[in-house]
């Protein structure tokens, strides 16, 4: 039977990302969280059908977010989730990952925070494009 694959592909970002990116990795941050983390944030789904396969065109933005010095450290999180995502071998229940690619980074400073006494707030945007077909 063929479903929507949104929930099921959350699911196993969050799995092949924490614990591998230096980070923990959240869709809903606890209160006082230490930096850095990382966020799993908006996403899109577009229907991919064919006319026999049921499949589906995700975006995904994966948020890092740091407080040093720098972009540095920012970037490092961000690097090792390019490793795990960028035509990586990710797994979503129920479906077969036909593609995964980082199309989009960028690191920018919170301007809500400059000027903090702990020090700069960066955060990383990276959106993730991942085809998937209902198995």
């Amino acid at each position: 039977m063929a479903t929507d694959a949104q929930l099921a592909l959350q699911a196993a970002l969050v799995a092949a990302l924490d614990g591998h990116v230096g980070a923990p990795v959240f869709d809903y941050v606890p209160q006082d969280q230490a930096y850095p983390y990382v966020t799993i944030g908006d996403s899109t789904a577009v229907d991919f059908d064919t006319k026999t396969e049921v499949g589906q065109d995700h975006t995904v933005t994966i948020h890092t977010w740091t407080r040093a010095k720098g972009r540095e450290s920012c970037k490092i999180v961000m690097g090792a989730i390019f490793g795990l995502l960028h035509r990586g071998a990710l797994t979503v229940t129920g479906h077969a990952v036909i593609d995964s690619r980082v199309v989009y980074a960028d690191v920018l400073q919170d301007p809500n925070e400059t000027g903090h006494p702990s020090g700069p707030v960066w955060h990383g945007v990276q959106r993730v494009r991942i085809i998937t077909q209902s198995n």
